[in-house]
């Protein structure tokens, strides 16, 4: 039975150092904020999107864009959330893979590239 190809997770490491956060959006009782690669100010390739709890917010200041090492906790447990989910549905697991590749094919197309 051939194996299907897993989708590579970024390390923690890797989403955390020298990255911001930005907030996109409140969702159910959660706080969604995206990766921003350090330089260009712009969404990690493939987009890295985290939810922090609202209930575990406390009395903290949650900015629209900070650093991401404040946030790696919540960065730490999405990216095992992620892995775990993988595990349980490889199917939607997949299907999240092959959004990923498209939304850098389309942006690629859109930048003019072949």
């Amino acid at each position: 039975m051939p194996t299907t190809a897993k989708y590579q997770y970024p390390t923690v490491k890797e989403l955390v150092k020298g990255n911001t956060v930005r907030f996109l959006y409140y969702k159910c009782g959660e706080l969604w904020y995206e990766v921003l690669s350090g330089l260009d100010i712009m969404p990690v390739e493939p987009p890295f999107r985290f939810p922090v709890p609202v209930s575990d917010t406390g009395d903290g200041r949650f900015m629209r864009e900070d650093k991401a090492i404040f946030f790696m906790r919540y960065i730490r447990q999405h990216v095992e959330h992620l892995k775990e989910d993988e595990v349980k549905d490889p199917v939607r697991a997949v299907g999240r893979h092959i959004m990923r590749v498209h939304h850098k094919l389309f942006k690629k197309l859109a930048e003019g590239g072949d």
